[in-house]
């Protein structure tokens, strides 16, 4: 059940083809929207490799009120596992620059998933350092 969770909410964070509500990513956001992309992508595929150089050594995963999953006990899944699914759109996105740091909210209307994800941006590369989902009822 967790592994549903957690492929529904990374298919939220994979939006480049969905029609999106709300505030629309501005020009400069292109960039953190490729990583975020192929993010997912390495989820999905069960590319451990792609996955931990996106991912800052400290990135967590929270999923509803579970314990909390580390890049390591991530790639581990992912290693165990191998490729599955594919994500599906997002129907509601808005990001929030804060410096080199950016905030990614959203829904996936088909999962039912709202979910946040917490990026920065150093030596001009973005990583991903948390993800926090929550389904609906």
């Amino acid at each position: 059940m967790r592994l549903v969770i957690i492929l529904s909410i990374l298919s939220l964070a994979c939006s480049m083809q969905a029609q999106v509500v709300g505030k629309a990513a501005a020009p400069d956001d292109a960039d953190l929207k490729s990583v975020e992309q192929k993010w997912v992508n390495a989820y999905y595929s069960g590319d451990d490799k792609t996955l931990s150089l996106i991912e800052a050594d400290d990135f967590k995963a929270i999923a509803n009120n579970e314990k909390p999953q580390t890049k390591a006990e991530q790639i581990a899944v992912v290693q165990g596992r191998g490729p599955v699914g594919v994500p599906s759109p997002n129907v509601e996105e808005e990001i929030r620059h804060y410096g080199d740091v950016a905030v990614i909210t959203g829904l996936n209307e088909s999962s039912n998933v709202r979910f946040t994800t917490v990026w920065f941006k150093r030596s001009g590369q973005w990583k991903i350092v948390h993800l926090h989902y929550s389904t609906g009822n």
